[in-house]
């Protein structure tokens, strides 16, 4: 399913959200996790296919979506890029884990 928001996504926020999701991936989201949250969802992510990694950044960034999608300055996209916020691990594991099942099923189907 395709929403026209979904087609903003890419240039989302200001810089890009590319340029802030390459900052996510090159800290391997330790800046914006707390120990404990880190731990668990690498734990997720080493016991899974290499894809898995990718699903967590997507997942990351889908939960703080309203979010990315209304800042209007560099500054507030550092506040949710750069910055440990509170989130629900289980919404985002869950999510990962339907991520994971949809990829797998596409690859099955080809």
């Amino acid at each position: 399913m395709h929403s026209d928001t979904c087609s903003l996504w890419p240039t989302a926020g200001p810089g890009g959200i590319e340029v802030h999701a390459w900052g996510l991936l090159s800290t391997a989201l330790t800046e914006v996790l707390s120990k404990s949250d880190w731990l668990m969802l690498w734990d997720h992510v080493f016991s899974n296919s290499p894809p898995f990694l990718m699903f967590l950044l997507l997942s990351y960034l889908m939960y703080f979506r309203a979010e990315i999608m209304s800042a209007e300055t560099m500054q507030q996209m550092e506040g949710i890029t750069r910055r440990c916020n509170p989130l629900d691990l289980n919404k985002v594991t869950q999510h990962l884990y339907d991520m994971n099942t949809c990829m797998t099923l596409m690859i099955g189907a080809v």
